[in-house]
């Protein structure tokens, strides 16, 4: 049977074979000059964030943060250059030295 001991300062684990650690972040920040850029306190929103994550089994977590993830980075594509030329990336130049050379 697993257990924690709590031990100042630092907790103890006996017979573990997993561990998931839930972190979350939060500030008071607000881009208002008028409140002093001041807004709640962040504490609720975290807590509150950390243990709705709490209640999910780590399949579920990673595959939400997988979601998240991909939703952030897969916004938009970038094509840089000429699809139509026929130079190899190690043809094309590397500095603005050499483009104007050629």
């Amino acid at each position: 049977m697993s257990a924690v001991t709590m031990e100042a300062p630092a907790e103890i684990l006996h017979k573990c074979d997993t561990l998931t650690l839930i972190l979350t972040a939060g500030t008071n920040f607000i881009q208002d000059h008028k409140q002093e850029r001041v807004g709640e306190h962040f504490h609720a929103a975290v807590t509150h964030r950390a243990n709705a994550a709490a209640r999910h089994n780590e399949e579920t977590l990673l595959a939400e943060h997988v979601k998240d993830y991909q939703s952030l980075f897969r916004r938009f594509s970038l094509v840089v250059g000429d699809h139509g030329s026929s130079l190899t990336h190690n043809e094309y130049p590397r500095s603005s030295r050499e483009i104007h050379k050629r």
